[in-house]
């Protein structure tokens, strides 16, 4: 007898790969058991929603924990600004206090912040949202890194010793220069800073510990100094740089500031000048309080704002 056409299909069928309804249950099946173990229907499994699906899911989890670091980072960074913001309301404490004690008006002392290894996101905070109006920088590197951040934000200032040949690299980035102290430097100064049209303001720096191992230039040479540097067209003499040498005990650095400010006074007293009024810059974080005693019209301070570093 000839084969019935439904088992010609079977037997075609079974040659060609098709499979049995029994091998389709078990697919389905095991289908089910996969899709139910990614959260999808067994249709979407089968249309390949499933990579879809879990490469979502992927995603999400990815998203989720990019987001809490990202939160956790701003928390760091809002913990990071309460401080800066507590210590200089400490500073502009002590400040009102010397200056009061001094029976001088806190108006006339300038606060420099002094930003070395600082991130420019911790400057532009204590600038925009503190109210800094000064900053100042050792390093030339690190002035020319900062530049683009910090352009029209504050006035800058190179504070730190400056070598000649690095004058150029900031001839269009400073606003002052506080370490003058050579006529072959201050003749780079002049010639770099004429060359863009610029006439910049100089702090003459004065070596008042005669240490060795420190730049500036001896209290008794001063006078003729600035009278030396009145040579140059692009430079302005804006006043006096002081840092003094580290003391055991707070009170032992007035004998170094009231010294430049005899010298201070000695030159700048009745000299006519462009400058609205000279700058005694002394002072640093640990001695800025004795400075604002002898007379400092400008304080540099950096660890006390910042935090070490």
């Amino acid at each position: 007898t000839a084969p019935s056409e439904s088992v010609c299909r079977a037997a075609a069928g079974k040659h060609c790969g098709a499979k049995t309804s029994a091998q389709r249950e078990g697919t389905s099946a095991r289908r089910r058991k996969r899709a139910q173990k990614h959260g999808v229907s067994a249709a979407q499994y089968r249309g390949g929603a499933a990579s879809s699906a879990i490469g979502g899911r992927h995603r999400c989890a990815d998203e989720a924990a990019a987001q809490i670091l990202k939160e956790g980072m701003k928390m760091i960074l809002t913990e990071r600004q309460q401080q800066i913001k507590d210590n200089y309301s400490r500073v502009l404490e002590s400040i009102s206090d010397a200056a009061a004690k001094a029976g001088r008006s806190e108006d006339s002392i300038t606060l420099l912040a002094a930003t070395k290894t600082v991130c420019a996101e911790d400057i532009l905070f204590a600038v925009d949202s503190l109210g800094i109006t000064h900053i100042g920088e050792n390093r030339t590197e690190e002035m020319c890194a900062k530049f683009d951040a910090l352009r029209g934000h504050a006035k800058i200032h190179q504070i730190g010793t400056l070598q000649r040949r690095k004058v150029r690299t900031i001839a269009d980035k400073a606003d002052l220069i506080e370490s003058v102290d050579s006529i072959p430097l201050a003749a780079e100064i002049d010639k770099r800073f004429g060359a863009l049209g610029r006439k910049i303001p100089v702090l003459v720096e004065i070596n008042n510990g005669r240490e060795a191992a420190k730049s500036g230039i001896m209290p008794e040479d001063a006078p003729s100094f600035v009278d030396e540097l009145e040579q140059f067209s692009s430079i302005e003499v804006a006043g006096l740089m002081t840092m003094a040498p580290v003391c055991e005990k707070i009170d032992e650095y007035r004998k170094y500031f009231s010294e430049t400010y005899r010298i201070f006074i000695d030159i700048f007293n009745g000299k006519p000048h462009n400058i609205r009024e000279y700058i005694l810059s002394m002072g640093m974080s640990d001695s800025f309080v004795p400075a604002i005693h002898e007379g400092a019209t400008e304080i540099r301070v950096g660890s006390a704002i910042f935090g070490h570093r």
